[in-house]
């Protein structure tokens, strides 16, 4: 899998770290940033095959970010990591464009499964 990018946008540098260290264990490519603003700069300056999204960061959340991304690139999956219920924020998600969502604290083998959901793995 580590042929594969992905921007991952969180706020708490405590569970940034973990989250750095399942990606680390994985051997994907990866970038974390700490808000919204950052991940809209990011996206600019590089390709990434995947969007990992806070819901709840610094000046511009989550969905306000996912819609933004939405408005060039329709294709790109963006997954909401939140510690928000799915039931709270399913309308907010749907509308924002978010494919999918995963709860947080996640574990390595969650996301692990959720990156062979999204991405096809070379024999």
């Amino acid at each position: 899998m580590n042929s594969y990018s992905i921007l991952i946008a969180e706020d708490d540098y405590f569970i940034a770290e973990a989250i750095d260290q399942i990606f680390l264990d994985l051997a994907i490519n990866y970038k974390i940033v700490h808000s919204g603003k950052e991940v809209l700069e990011e996206y600019q300056l590089a390709y990434y095959d995947m969007v990992l999204l806070d819901i709840m960061m610094p000046d511009i959340d989550g969905f306000e970010t996912a819609s933004t991304i939405r408005k060039t690139n329709s294709y790109i999956p963006i997954i909401a990591l939140t510690s928000l219920d799915f039931e709270d924020i399913k309308q907010e998600i749907s509308e924002s464009g978010i494919n999918d969502y995963i709860k947080k604290p996640t574990g390595a083998k969650e996301l692990k499964n959720l990156l062979l959901h999204y991405f096809t793995v070379a024999a």
